[in-house]
Order: structure tokens, then sequence, then C-alpha cells
């Protein structure tokens, strides 16, 4: 129910894996099929190899225990679609203003190399997992060290569920070891460690956690100050509007631990978009609303979401809450900011744009937003990392014009967003893939988590209520760390 804080979970701990037997004979399967085909590519010292097995035995819900090494997850709850990406079998890391055309050059020379082997003919093809920071030159350091600004990563082991069905894919990379023995060993034993935390279902602790806020920066203060500078600008034509974000850092009375973390999004949030990731010992987990593109064929689905209410457990109050949103001229205003820069970023790339001409409410647990879909067929020639270049940062994360709202923002907003307002997901060897824009997400460090949330400031914003929109944005990961 919408602004409900005590949650009752259903948890679950029962087997995805049917039985220790089911399990042993599932290694035993690829370990014979690996073995079968190192035989034939592992000295060939130019090549990256995936083969890809189809796995009925195993059904994915989310997030399951990982070991301290590098690990991808990407889910869409809704949709009964799970990925789990673990170990490196391929990593490319960049920065700068040309970072996701280095990816792309990247992407295409791996593709010239990639041996992928789909011997039972599953037609499920392997998946790159994508990850970027807001700004290109983000540092990534404080709370961020350890994570790159910019990265592409092929798993070693790649479990996908989708439309009912689950695959396995195993990566090596001839270049880094082209020891059979080492790489078999290697995979088998990756494997043998998911197998079995997939052999419970990792769900919702059941209890409460406090949490004590023990950094905010800037200071509520300090941000009024600068909503009120940065409506300044505006109003002398300087800018339209940005999107000016706020951090928080909290404190568990214990460890926090991203399974149960995922677990809780899952549940809470099953229209959002999941991602997270281990890297370097940096754990991040988001639930997204917003999807930054996807690309199946020619055909891309962008998402513009601005303007943002609260919920009510009433359900008539709730109605009229997203009526006012639906009517109000200053949201108005802000959404159509962001549907226009997405328009002007597609429009050399893409042909046949459209959306409809009024938006639509996105509801969720505690908010709801203003949402319109944007589709339209993209030229030839044109990949998703093209279009993500020309895409990143949208109004909705940025402000219009782009170039003097993210110069402003450089100049005046005290923080390093990292990943926060860039974008991860996953891109296939066929071309397809999609991106999310990281909202909604923690950076776990022990028992603190780093959390951040932003309004969209135009000149007709009210400080206050901008402040009070930032603090229903956090509201929704500390529900999930507070029942986690």
């Amino acid at each position: 129910m919408p602004g409900q804080h005590e949650i009752s979970f259903p948890i679950s701990e029962s087997g995805n894996i049917k039985s220790m037997f089911d399990r042993q004979a599932l290694i035993e399967r690829v370990q014979n099929k690996l073995k079968k085909v190192l035989q034939d590519h592992a000295a060939t010292s130019d090549q990256v190899v995936t083969l890809t097995l189809p796995l009925p035995e195993v059904h994915l819900h989310n997030l399951s225990a990982m070991a301290d090494d590098n690990w991808f997850f990407w889910a869409k709850p809704e949709q009964d679609e799970y990925v789990i990406g673990i170990g490196d079998a391929l990593t490319v890391t960049t920065s700068g203003d040309d970072r996701l055309k280095h990816l792309a050059t990247a992407y295409k020379q791996l593709q010239n190399r990639w041996i992928r082997l789909d011997p039972e003919q599953t037609t499920c093809h392997p998946i790159t997992f994508i990850g970027f920071a807001f700004a290109p030159d983000d540092p990534m350091d404080a709370a961020w060290k350890g994570m790159p600004n910019t990265g592409l990563f092929l798993p070693q082991l790649l479990l996908q569920q989708r439309d009912n069905s689950c695959v396995l894919s195993c990566s090596w990379d001839c270049n880094v070891d082209n020891d059979k023995g080492v790489i078999l060993g290697q995979l088998i034993g990756r494997l043998e460690e998911l197998i079995t935390t997939l052999s419970h279902k990792p769900g919702p602790s059941g209890q409460r956690t406090t949490l004590t806020r023990i950094e905010s920066t800037p200071t509520p203060d300090k941000w009024l100050g600068l909503v009120e500078q940065l409506q300044s600008g505006i109003k002398r034509g300087e800018l339209e509007k940005t999107v000016l974000a706020r951090h928080i850092r909290v404190q568990a009375q214990h460890t926090l631990n991203p399974v149960r973390l995922s677990a809780t999004l899952n549940y809470l949030y099953p229209r959002s978009l999941h991602f997270a990731t281990r890297f370097n010992g940096e754990t991040l987990t988001a639930a997204t609303p917003e999807r930054l593109l996807s690309c199946r064929g020619s055909e891309i689905i962008c998402d513009a979401v601005g303007g943002t209410t609260q919920r009510s457990a009433e359900e008539n109050k709730d109605l009229a809450l997203g009526q006012a949103l639906l009517s109000d001229p200053k949201t108005a205003h802000e959404h159509r900011v962001v549907v226009d820069t997405i328009k002007q970023a597609l429009e050399p790339l893409c042909t046949h744009l459209r959306h409809p001409q009024k938006p639509q409410l996105m509801p969720l647990r505690n908010l709801q937003h203003l949402w319109t879909e944007i589709r339209g067929e993209m030229n030839p020639g044109v990949s998703l990392l093209d279009v993500a270049a020309k895409l990143h940062p949208t109004g909705a994360v940025n402000g219009a014009s782009s170039e003097k709202a993210f110069a402003w923002l450089q100049q005046n907003e005290p923080l390093n967003r990292g990943w926060y307002t860039g974008a991860a997901g996953w891109l296939s060897a066929s071309g397809d893939g999609e991106l999310a824009v990281l909202l909604r997400c923690a950076l776990l460090d022990g028992d603190c988590a780093e959390l951040y949330a932003g309004a969209g400031i135009t000149a007709g914003s009210d400080p206050t209520a901008e402040f009070k929109e930032t603090e229903l944005k956090f509201f929704a990961m500390l529900e999930a760390l507070e029942n986690a």
C-alpha cells in the first residue's frame, strides 16, 4: 500500500534447484561440454570464447549470495527477467568526453574475435554489462573509489532467465590464459559455488533495521541556498531547468547485505529496473523507474520521466494527487523539457520518432511520476552506444540547455555523483540491449550506505517543496534498507 512503512514479506527459502543430485548432474554436464570446447579453442590465443547451454533445472528469482568477486545483476521482476554475471572474462574501463565512443570501439574489437558457441541452439545471445558515471571526468574518489568511471564487462559465468527459460554462458579470453586445465578449473569452481547459493531463494530478513543519518551533502540549508542561486540564473535566462542533487550517508546496526537488499527491492518495486554490481570491493544497488533506452533490432524506446508527487494509502486522495500532478503547469513544463531534450538527441540518429501528446502517470510504491514513452527507428549503422552517447545526460538528470546545465552543476553542485544519474545495463552480441538511468540507488560500505536524490529546478519551483521531493525519493531506498 502506498506510503506504508511496516512491511510483511512472503519469505521463501524453497530451493531454486531440485536436489543435490540434479546439481551434480548439471555440473558434470557443463564440465563435459567445456572439455570438448576447450580442446578445440583454448590454444587459439586471439579468441574470446563463449559456450552457451540451456539450464532447465535453474530458476533465478533475485540476486543470490555471491563470492567476494566482481559480479553484476540485472532484473525486471514484473517480467520475470533476471541476469547474473560473475567474474571477469574481459573488462574495458575508460573515462573522458569520448568514453562511450571508446567503449563502442572496444566492443567492435571484441565482436571481431568473439567465438560464440550455442551447440543446443538456445538462440539466447551472451551479453556484456555496461555502466558509466554521470560525468565523463568524475574522478571516482571518496565513496566511489574502486568503481571505474565507465566500463564494459564480459563475465566468466552468465545466467540469463528470460521467457520462462534459463541459459548459462561460460566465457574466457585466450589472450589471458590458454591453459585448458586452469580455465576449466576456474569455470567449474565458480559454477559449483553459484549453484550451491542458488539452492536457496533469499528473502528479506523480516526484521526492522534502525538507520541513523550521519552525513548530508550539502546541508539542507546550503541545498536550499543553491536552489535560490540556481533560480536566479534561470530568471536571467541563463538556464531553463537544472536537476540539483543531494547525498546522505546512513549507518545501520549491522553490516548491510546486498542479497537481502536486492530481495527487498524486488518485492517493493517489481515494476522498476533493478541493477546491482560489486566491483573492486564496491557494491552498488539500484531500483530505478527510468529506462535510458532499449534497443531491439532497429527499434528504440526511451523513457521521459519528469515531475513527481507522493502517493496516499487512501484511494480517492491518491487519485487526486495524480490528477493534480497531471494538471500542474510547473510540472508540465518540467516534463516537456525532458521530452524535448530526448527528442533533440535522438533526431540525428533515428527516424519515425513518436510519443503520446500527453504524459501518463507512472505509479510506484510511494511516488508517482509523469512518464512519456518515446519510440523510434535507429538509422542503419547506429548502435546502442552511439545513441547513449548522444542521449546522456537527459533533461531528467541534468537540465536544459544541456551544456549550460551541466556546466552549472560541475561548478556549483558540491558532490561527485559517481554512477548516480549515470546509466547501467547490458548489450548483447546481437546488438540488442537496455540501459537504465541509475536513480534510487545505494552504495554500500559495511554498515553504511550512501544515498542520492535530486529534484528538477525551474523558475516556478518552490525550494521547500523541492527539498521535500528529494526526501520522498530517499524514502524508497531508506525503506528497503530498514527492512532488508
